[in-house]
């Protein structure tokens, strides 16, 4: 499982910094599912390459029917054939994941850019809220004091605070 996770790690990382910065051409490599084919001859291969790979290869053929004498290679090679199967099901299952996983993280991602702008305007809603309300408590005081002044007979006082009208009883203003 750790190995999993180390590879899809591995992969997101290639893939965002692929992403990042455009990079001139990269030499083509092989995705790992394209070595995991196997049949009866891949046993005398070798991972050698150039005339080397070809020499050994050569003398395992020639050496074969000997080891065919001594025990029977079937089993192992079928073996193998199996697990190369099994190999390329979980490669493409941890691809699956890898993509499954990048997709959940640019939701996330999606999510918390939207919950965020969501916060702000309501924080901002708020403000304006409390803003209008306050606007609605002075206005409801001044037409409660427009009432009042009508009830009592009294000219209200004019709508510019701090401008009100000099008491009967109060000298008048020195200019």
């Amino acid at each position: 499982m750790e190995q999993v996770r180390a590879r899809i790690e591995a992969r997101n990382r290639r893939e965002t910094t692929s992403a990042a910065e455009p990079a001139p051409e990269r030499a083509a490599v092989a995705p790992p599912s394209a070595s995991f084919g196997f049949d009866g001859g891949s046993i005398y291969r070798s991972s050698r390459g150039g005339g080397i790979g070809r020499g050994l290869y050569g003398v395992r053929m020639l050496l074969a029917p000997f080891v065919k004498f001594v025990f029977n290679i079937d089993p192992m090679v079928d073996a193998l054939a199996i697990q190369a199967r099994r190999n390329e099901q979980q490669a493409s299952f941890d691809d699956d994941v890898a993509r499954r996983l990048a997709a959940r993280e640019e939701q996330d991602e999606q999510n918390r850019r939207a919950v965020q702008r969501l916060t702000e305007e309501v924080e901002r809603l708020a403000a304006d809220m409390k803003g209008l309300r306050t606007l609605v408590e002075s206005v409801a005081e001044r037409q409660d004091e427009i009432e009042r002044a009508r009830e009592h007979g009294a000219q209200p006082r004019d709508s510019r605070p701090g401008d009100e009208p000099p008491a009967a009883d109060a000298p008048p203003p020195d200019r």
